[in-house]
């Protein structure tokens, strides 16, 4: 799919992970090329979704809400957010764009330019896995990759460096959605285990958009309320109130996109928000803005709703 705006055009391919990831990756892969005349800042709302991005062109600048620093990576995986984040292309002091060499971003749809860079040309691709997911096959604590992005050479050493490489190396977008695949599959056989409890309570939220009650969940499992949350820090980042918050507003989010602009508070109450004002509130603490102004922004960049200038 090829889209030209005013600002350059971008080509995006997506492809199907194998079923045996199913649970582990969301939606399809997806690759992208992007070039724009003018710089661009694009906000990535607060997701349950990990993104793993392997870069193949300039670098990325990452600012979090409020945040005043920001961190410049290439080929990297970002944890839970629970604010928004927004990405540029990546420049040094001198305002030149951060290379990375020749060798060296809810479905593809809701999140699948999490990272594309902005300004001059961006070549990435995009594996969107569920918290769950990424315990798995990363091996790692989710809380400590909350609310921060992480070199993929740094989570997965030489495996993740030869990824990169292997990828960079293979011309067409079907060749490396079929190494990629492989490279998780391969990785699912050795994967962590997650505990039964943890992937039900999980399992629960995601299928009703987290609209259920976190007590009742937590009684069914028989544990107590104390180590369900501990163990949804170490396996999904968050406890189990904050996964049920955002994929409510995941769930707001995905309708927004396919309805009206004008329709916005009927798709809150669809989506489970009480009222207008506790949508409002989620819109200011997960996207930095109000609906109305996250519905304009989507228009902004030919229809991107990641797009802000």
């Amino acid at each position: 799919m090829r889209y030209e705006w005013a600002n350059g055009w971008w080509e995006m391919e997506t492809a199907p992970p194998h079923p045996a990831l199913h649970g582990v990756v969301r939606g399809d892969y997806c690759g992208w090329t992007e070039q724009t005349i003018q710089p661009v800042i694009r906000r990535e709302v607060a997701s349950t979704v990990i993104p793993l991005i392997i870069n193949f062109g300039d670098a990325y600048q990452l600012r979090a809400g409020t945040d005043s620093g920001s961190v410049v990576r290439h080929s990297f995986v970002a944890g839970v957010y629970d604010t928004w984040v927004n990405v540029s292309a990546a420049t040094d002091a001198a305002g030149l764009r951060a290379g990375v060499g020749a060798g060296a971003a809810r479905s593809c749809a809701a999140r699948s330019r999490a990272a594309r860079s902005c300004g001059a040309r961006s070549c990435a691709l995009q594996v969107n896995l569920t918290p769950i997911g990424a315990h798995r096959l990363l091996a790692c604590d989710m809380e400590a990759l909350t609310g921060q992005s992480v070199e993929l050479s740094d989570v997965l050493g030489a495996a993740g460096r030869r990824l990169v490489e292997h990828l960079a190396n293979t011309p067409t977008w079907e060749g490396r959605f079929a190494l990629v695949d492989v490279f998780l599959r391969t990785r699912l056989h050795a994967a962590t285990a997650v505990p039964a409890q943890v992937r039900w309570v999980w399992d629960q939220l995601e299928a009703h958009g987290g609209a259920q009650a976190i007590g009742a969940l937590t009684r069914e499992t028989g544990w107590s309320p104390k180590r369900l949350s501990a163990a949804f820090r170490a396996s999904v980042g968050v406890p189990p109130k904050s996964v049920a918050r955002l994929l409510r507003f995941e769930r707001v989010i995905a309708r927004l996109q396919r309805s009206d602009a004008g329709r916005w508070a009927a798709r809150a109450l669809d989506s489970g928000y009480y009222d207008q004002s506790h949508l409002v509130r989620d819109f200011t603490e997960f996207a930095g803005c109000t609906p109305t102004a996250y519905l304009r922004e989507r228009l902004t960049i030919g229809g991107d709703p990641t797009g802000i200038t």
